[in-house]
């Protein structure tokens, strides 16, 4: 006797509509959860690298000292030849910022505090700070255009008492250690979304160079943004190769230690030790990545990890339960089915199947229902719905917009583990109604 199980097994779908409807929403459901789940935890290590990136590490990082007549200065004296050096070794797309930090005391009104000034080249990176930060008061064209001008967090501003074109005075010491005070004027207050940077005072990258008596060429790091940051450590090799063609140049991997609140990067000990004490070399430079830092806060990004896994079990448990009890339900309601069934001639191997495939092809409709569901969710919650979010959790957040990153790989994961789950625990229950004899399925009374 030819029968075809799976087209039996699908017209039989739809034959219970309550008890199909009640197991496919346990499906549906649970698809749901976990393709947000999982695109929320892409969302958070893509998220988080991006903020990172922008704020102060790009996805190459570029820093070191440099000898002039024994003494060291911990600066970049020229970075174009480093920058030469960049556009030479990577030939496709590659932007290249160069940064000040400039640590100094701020006074006002009889108030002071220390502070970290950065300078940024506006030319270069404009487009890049403005959608970063949130102006609340002022405006970031009057800033760009005025050389002592800068842009302040609002809780330094509230600090200070500050407003919109008030000047303060800051004290800092210049490469060569002299003191140096210097005059800016507010042009902008902000809001940053950027967790990394919320406390970062933002002025003109030349403006800091005349106050620090940088060279004309001089940076404290150069932040270098690739097509992608996956490569990172392969790029950052084939630049160290580049920048050692000078004999001059002494050029590592930074010792990156692990602390409480965050993490310290710093050079080799016996490479400073070594750049000090020899004659040949001349600038020291220390290149890091951005996935050298991601690496240091692994255990955030794994604990998130570690929750989305533990929520998988737990709704696959849920699914598991769902299907015995469904399953076993059904076999009690079509007994005499099953009978005869098996009295015109079908197998006990087929009348397990048969139940397999019905449960398989419901897995794979209502986990497509709930993929599509899950997709407009996304869609929704990542671009039209706006959360006011304090600072402490706003690295899972893009401008107060859940940042949810769904890919092909985990909706292609989520219907196969599907699948497979419910064929493994729709053959427990199923293999009962294959032991039923015909004649105890055709007897039986409900």
């Amino acid at each position: 006797m030819n029968i075809v199980i799976p087209q039996i097994a699908f017209r039989n779908i739809f034959r219970d509509k309550k008890r199909t409807f009640s197991l496919g929403v346990t499906y549906t459901i649970v698809t749901i959860i976990l393709m947000i789940l999982l695109a929320f935890t892409n969302g958070v290590v893509i998220n988080f690298g991006n903020n990172l990136s922008k704020s102060f590490v790009g996805h190459l990082n570029i820093y070191g000292q440099y000898k002039d007549n024994g003494k060291i200065y911990d600066i970049i004296p020229d970075y174009s030849k480093i920058e030469d050096a960049i556009k030479q070794t990577f030939t496709s797309k590659v932007e290249v910022f160069p940064r000040i930090s400039m640590f100094s005391r701020i006074y006002n009104k009889g108030y002071t505090k220390s502070s970290s000034i950065t300078g940024v080249d506006l030319q270069r990176e404009s487009k890049s700070l403005e959608s970063q930060i949130k102006i609340v008061k002022g405006d970031f064209n009057e800033f760009v255009n005025i050389s002592s001008a800068v842009i302040i967090p609002q809780d330094l501003a509230e600090y200070f008492e500050f407003n919109i074109n008030d000047e303060f005075i800051v004290s800092t010491r210049t490469i060569y250690g002299a003191y140096n005070t210097a005059t800016f004027i507010i042009k902008g207050i902000y809001k940053n979304t950027n967790p990394f940077a919320q406390n970062m005072i933002y002025s003109h990258f030349e403006y800091l160079q005349k106050i620090m008596l940088y060279p004309e060429k001089g940076a404290s790091s150069l932040l270098i943004f690739t097509e992608s940051i996956k490569g990172a450590d392969e790029k950052r090799v084939l630049l160290m190769k580049e920048l050692s063609k000078d004999p001059t140049y002494m050029i590592e991997k930074p010792v990156i230690q692990r602390q409480e609140g965050g993490f310290n990067i710093r050079s080799n000990p016996k490479s400073k030790k070594i750049f000090e004490e020899s004659s040949i070399y001349k600038y020291h430079y220390t290149i890091f990545t951005l996935e050298e830092i991601l690496s240091a806060l692994n255990q955030m990004i794994n604990s998130i990890r570690t929750f989305a896994y533990i929520v998988t079990v737990v709704m696959l448990l849920i699914i598991a339960i769902s299907l015995y009890v469904n399953i076993r339900m059904t076999i009690n309601d079509q007994m005499r089915e099953i009978g005869t069934m098996r009295t015109i001639g079908m197998s006990a191997n087929k009348v397990v199947s048969l139940y397999i495939y019905e449960n398989i092809f419901l897995a794979i409709l209502f986990a497509t229902v709930g993929i599509v569901i899950s997709l407009f969710l996304i869609v929704l919650f990542g671009n039209f719905i706006t959360f006011n979010v304090p600072v402490d959790i706003s690295f899972l957040f893009d401008k107060g917009h859940l940042v949810l990153i769904p890919k092909i790989s985990n909706i292609i994961s989520i219907l196969a583990v599907l699948t497979i789950f419910s064929a493994i625990f729709s053959y427990i229950p199923s293999k009962y109604a294959g032991k039923i004899k015909p004649i105890d399925a055709l007897n039986a009374v409900h």
